[in-house]
């Protein structure tokens, strides 16, 4: 399903406005208002993010922008070909880590990005808990073995800057 949702971006006419762009990632939430939206983020040369927003079948371009990034730090290409373990392998592996060193931090939304990062090319699975903490956990696309894991309290979140 990813795969194709990918082709439609890029077969569709606002894809093809666009020269040199590279697959950078793709971004959902799993909740009932966002179920059928994907983003599809591509890098341009300048290292700026064109998104493509698939609602249903409707696919919509936000301009390009610059990501949030450390400046220095290139984007890197995400490989569908290095996708060997899908969303709902991901997803439990993710679940079953949550249950077993977080289980008090019950989530109540889920973020996922597919992203080429540090760790590698990676299903970066962020559960938003009822605790007010995020729950990240990076999982391999290749092996499905859990890369990172960490919980981060939004009331220590630094705000200055």
């Amino acid at each position: 399903m990813l795969k194709e949702q990918i082709e439609s971006v890029e077969k569709s006419p606002e894809f093809k406005k666009h020269k040199n762009l590279y697959l950078a990632h793709v971004f959902f939430m799993l909740d009932e208002p966002n179920k059928d939206i994907v983003q599809v983020g591509y890098c341009t040369p300048e290292q700026k993010i064109v998104t493509f927003v698939i609602d249903g079948k409707k696919i919509t371009a936000i301009p390009e922008a610059m990501p949030y990034k450390n400046p220095k730090a290139k984007i890197r290409k995400l490989e569908m070909s290095n996708v060997k373990v899908g969303l709902d392998d991901a997803l439990k592996a993710a679940k079953e880590i949550q249950e077993k060193k977080y289980r008090q931090h019950v989530p109540f939304k889920q973020i996922i990005i597919l992203q080429n990062i540090d760790e590698g090319q990676v299903w970066n699975i962020t559960f938003i808990t009822q605790s007010f903490n995020t729950l990240n956990i990076k999982i391999s696309t290749e092996t499905g073995k859990v890369v990172k894991d960490e919980l981060i309290s939004l009331v220590d979140f630094d705000h200055s800057s």
